[in-house]
């Protein structure tokens, strides 16, 4: 016989979740699609965001030579890769520890 904390505990959760409490990969999905549209190049922190995203990566490293435009802060070669060998990374670990319940 459960005793009545976990059981709050459960109607708690339960409830969360139905309020929307957790979220779901479409949202983050959309911010990632969305942000390069919203950021610009002008400002050192933004030209940081948005050469951190893939899409960002991938340009660079699809022009040839330097940059065809004259942007105040560009992306580097090297950034881009490193951008392409964290984001794997990155996902392997969130999803590590994101995954609870594993089928052995």
């Amino acid at each position: 016989m459960p005793d009545e904390g976990s059981e709050a505990h459960t109607d708690e959760r339960a409830h969360r979740r139905e309020q929307g409490g957790r979220r779901d990969g479409a949202e983050y999905t959309g911010i990632l699609l969305l942000l390069p549209f919203l950021l610009n190049g002008r400002h050192r922190w933004s030209s940081a965001i948005l050469h951190a995203l893939p899409h960002s990566a991938w340009e660079r490293l699809v022009q040839l030579g330097e940059p065809f435009e004259s942007a105040p802060y560009p992306a580097t070669i090297g950034g881009s890769w490193i951008v392409y060998a964290a984001w794997p990374l990155a996902a392997a670990v969130i999803a590590t520890a994101a995954v609870r319940r594993r089928d052995l």
